[in-house]
């Protein structure tokens, strides 16, 4: 029997016995699929912590694909998770409870500090981006046409106007258009959603604004089906208000004054992950803060050239004319 003993995890698998079967399987992350469906997901600890996540610690050399197959049997009781087929015991007895909730801020206690913030993750988001984009070009990277971003950040100014104005229908149906939509394990238009969901959450303070929420959360609850089971379970983390350590870390870093000196580096650590995951949850954070803000400064100047530069040509890979 191979034992390893867990660093962290998720304080809803706390106490909790389940059995199921190994879903996927990555080099640094193996997804395990609940007899309830549930999504839990074992990750090396060199990786951040995550909704339903559990990290255990590896040697440097670790690879799960090495080790586990789809379909390998799983159970866990008294916080003890066994691969059965390989023989792999994951001890969570000695772990630390990982809390994932996502922190609560108020819109308009600091406008000021909220505005610069903003603007500084804004501009950093714009020039990782394009250098994303552009190394993207020069690698072999199966990511290379990007055309469908064009269409991508045009529904993403839509729904975020269409939020802020409470447009039901057409929220009804730019949420149900992202859903499952675009490339990535976890497709781009989940990724977003998680952002965007995350970014509204953080700013829902008042009664209109809880309300808002409460919609979004249910039209995606309505959609989950249109997309895998990864991206089920992560966007029904966040309807739940449970997010990655990475994006707890980003809004941190956006509202939290204790926090501010650390966005450059939270933005660019969730930006790094994957070839469009990062990038597209970031974009959701701050669409989603756009969404829910009462500041009109921060929608209507911040927001919009966001998106108008996004749009511009030099975003787009195979547009090679530079303005």
């Amino acid at each position: 029997m191979k034992i390893f003993n867990a660093e962290t995890f998720d304080i809803r698998i706390k106490n909790k016995a389940f059995k199921g079967k190994v879903h996927s399987v990555f080099a640094s992350a193996c997804n395990i699929k609940t007899r309830e469906d549930k999504i839990i997901t074992l990750l090396v600890n060199s990786k951040p912590d995550q909704p339903n996540g559990i990290r255990i610690l590896t040697p440097k050399e670790f690879v799960f694909s090495d080790w586990i197959k789809p379909g390998d049997s799983v159970s866990c009781q008294q916080e003890c998770l066994q691969i059965e087929e390989p023989n792999i015991l994951v001890d969570m007895r000695l772990a630390h409870v990982w809390q994932n909730s996502l922190p609560r801020y108020l819109d308009d206690v600091d406008h000021a500090h909220i505005l610069g913030q903003y603007k500084a993750a804004t501009k950093l988001f714009l020039m990782l981006t394009k250098q994303n984009i552009d190394s993207l070009k020069k690698s072999n990277s199966k990511i290379k046409r990007m055309d469908f971003l064009l269409i991508l950040y045009s529904k993403v100014e839509n729904l975020t106007q269409s939020v802020r104005i409470d447009d039901k229908s057409k929220i009804l149906s730019e949420i149900s258009s992202f859903i499952g939509f675009g490339p990535g394990l976890t497709p781009w238009g989940d990724d977003f959603l998680c952002g965007f969901m995350a970014g509204f959450d953080c700013l829902s303070k008042d009664l209109d604004q809880k309300i808002k929420l409460h919609k979004l959360r249910d039209i995606l609850i309505r959609n989950f089906d249109a997309t895998g089971d990864i991206s089920k379970s992560m966007l029904s983390d966040a309807v739940l208000g449970q997010h990655g350590e990475l994006i707890v870390d980003t809004c941190q870093a956006l509202f939290d004054p204790k926090f501010s000196p650390k966005l450059t580096s939270r933005v660019c650590k969730l930006i790094e992950v994957g070839e469009t995951s990062g990038s597209a949850s970031c974009l959701g954070i701050l669409s989603g803060i756009a969404a829910v803000t009462k500041c009109n400064e921060l929608y209507k100047v911040n927001f919009l050239r966001m998106m108008l530069r996004l749009k511009d040509k030099v975003y787009v890979p195979h547009l090679e004319t530079v303005p």
